[in-house]
């Protein structure tokens, strides 16, 4: 019923009690996994919805639900399944691809910006040594390539600070920073009045990437329960102390 977007059917055997993510015997798709594939939107929610697993993987080749509505170029679809927690830099067991890979190697255009702008890793390697850019180049989208080559050396961190008080957020203060790592915790540095930086000494440690879980952004710990989160999104760096 999910393969063939049959909503109506769908809402009656989820409501008759249907295992949301039972998976085929032998590549392992669940409903969710052949609704993306196939665009069905309102499927697709109504899955969302009853609690399917976004992340669960086929048993084989190990592709998400995200993979196959990214190489499909379903860009609500993939729109959806980010909205409701999908891992964006999943790789397969097979071949290490990404969903962003996918879209690229299929010029999806529009699904790679999306990808992107969600947080995507361009710089992933594949278990051939391929990024998404070199998927690109190598199926001849030039125009692909040079869009992701654009947001890489666009991006910047987004910075936020938040001072916390008894209740709550107690006060926010926005000013720009660039540079590096070590730049922008000088920065802050600076923006700190005398008692933060007495309460704060030595604790103002900036987390490098790669040194967080999966989806977690690096972040700031002070003593005085203040936290820098580096949310890497956007063109700019923005500080909120």
């Amino acid at each position: 019923a999910a393969q063939n977007g049959h909503l109506q059917v769908v809402l009656k055997l989820l409501a008759a009690g249907a295992h949301v993510n039972l998976q085929t015997k032998d590549q392992g798709c669940t409903a969710l996994f052949v609704a993306a594939s196939g665009g069905f939107e309102s499927v697709v929610e109504a899955l969302i919805s009853a609690g399917a697993n976004v992340n669960l993987q086929t048993k084989t080749e190990g592709w998400s639900p995200l993979m196959k509505a990214a190489e499909m170029g379903h860009l609500r679809v993939v729109e959806q399944l980010i909205d409701a927690g999908a891992l964006l830099n999943l790789q397969t067991k097979m071949d290490g691809w990404t969903a962003l890979m996918m879209a690229a190697n299929n010029d999806h255009m529009a699904v790679v910006e999306r990808l992107i702008s969600a947080g995507a890793q361009s710089h992933v390697v594949a278990h051939n040594g391929l990024t998404a850019s070199a998927v690109a180049m190598q199926r001849g989208h030039e125009e692909m390539v040079d869009s992701i080559a654009t947001y890489r050396k666009s991006r910047r961190i987004y910075v936020q600070v938040q001072s916390r008080g008894d209740n709550g957020i107690a006060e926010e203060l926005h000013f720009p920073a660039s540079g590096t790592f070590q730049q922008l915790q000088d920065e802050v540095w600076q923006n700190l009045d005398d008692d933060e930086k007495t309460s704060s000494a030595s604790s103002l440690k900036l987390a490098r990437p790669g040194h967080t879980d999966v989806g977690e952004p690096p972040v700031i710990r002070l003593r005085n329960d203040r936290q820098v989160q580096a949310l890497r999104h956007g063109d700019r760096i923005v500080v909120l102390l």
